[in-house]
């Protein structure tokens, strides 16, 4: 996870926003961890204003009230807001995803991440708790 991080890291940096982290979007290629899919990735000011929106609706963070379906296209980006929090959200459950060794993610509870940190195993450290809480707080 720690070269996931480092990866989302350096793409907020640089005002990119992936837009669809999840597990299935993570290899591994001779010991490196690598991100792929950069279909609906946000380029900050460099993005071209005919800007279609791709994301997994099961990882969506709460508050992106304007992804109301699963494509969104939209001719003027400014009338969109744009976050980094959707990609932290999605670090957050993804994360839950591999301690909890579980791919089931209620969408009932999406928004809710007392939930997520209380799935936990007593096994894990406080210290990764922490920081799933972090993730999943917006």
């Amino acid at each position: 996870m720690e070269h996931v991080f480092k990866a989302v890291d350096y793409m907020h940096t640089n005002d990119m926003i992936h837009m669809d982290i999840k597990l299935e979007n993570i290899i591994v290629v001779n010991n490196t961890v690598k991100m792929i899919d950069f279909t609906g990735a946000y380029f900050g000011s460099s993005s071209n204003k005919n800007y279609k929106v791709e994301y997994t609706h099961k990882y969506l963070a709460p508050g992106n009230s304007y992804f109301n379906t699963y494509i969104i296209e939209s001719k003027n980006t400014k009338n969109m807001t744009f976050s980094f929090k959707n990609d932290i959200w999605t670090l957050g459950l993804m994360f839950w995803m591999l301690l909890t060794n579980s791919n089931q993610v209620d969408s009932s509870k999406t928004y809710n991440s007392e939930y997520y940190v209380k799935s936990i195993p007593n096994t894990v450290s406080n210290e990764c708790r922490a920081l799933v809480m972090s993730c999943l707080q917006l």
